[in-house]
């Protein structure tokens, strides 16, 4: 159970989902009429602003094309952003082969700003990975283990 997402069956068995966090909510109704309903409801109690589909929550950008059937999110905007902050360069970017290891050193050759920037670009990673790139869990979990004495080697990887 998620306490950020909703479910409610309406009337004549059509599903709600409904995503809050702080002040930011989204609808999603397989029946237009119930939704019209049911925003009617929420605007009884609370003050909304109706800003019709998304085109992005927390970061993540989402396509909606109802003709075609498809919705489709993405967090491509924010790791081009993670390259430009960190100062990545994409084209060098290789994936981390499976069954890589590493191992752990007693001292960390990083300086305690250099190991904060790490900790925070796995954070980062870590958000993108549970939101929409579950391909990426291998790597970022293996770096995760070093985040209390990563190495440059690390921060590279």
């Amino acid at each position: 159970h998620e306490p950020c997402i909703y479910i409610k069956v309406c009337r004549n068995q059509s599903i709600a989902l409904m995503t809050l966090y702080v002040d930011d909510m989204i609808i999603a109704h397989n029946n237009y009429e119930e939704l019209m309903r049911l925003v009617t409801e929420i605007e009884r109690k609370f003050q909304i602003k109706k800003i019709g589909v998304p085109k992005k929550m927390l970061g993540i950008s989402i396509k909606y094309k109802k003709d075609e059937g498809l919705l489709a999110i993405s967090t491509k905007d924010k790791i081009i952003e993670l390259t430009k902050e960190y100062q990545i360069n994409e084209k060098l970017a290789v994936p981390l082969p499976a069954g890589t290891k590493f191992k752990k050193e007693e001292k960390s050759d990083m300086t305690e700003e250099d190991k904060t920037k790490y900790r925070s670009l796995l954070g980062k990673l870590m958000f993108i990975m549970v939101a929409t790139r579950p391909d990426i869990a291998f790597a970022v979990s293996l770096l995760a283990r070093y985040m209390n004495n990563p190495m440059n080697l690390h921060y590279q990887s």
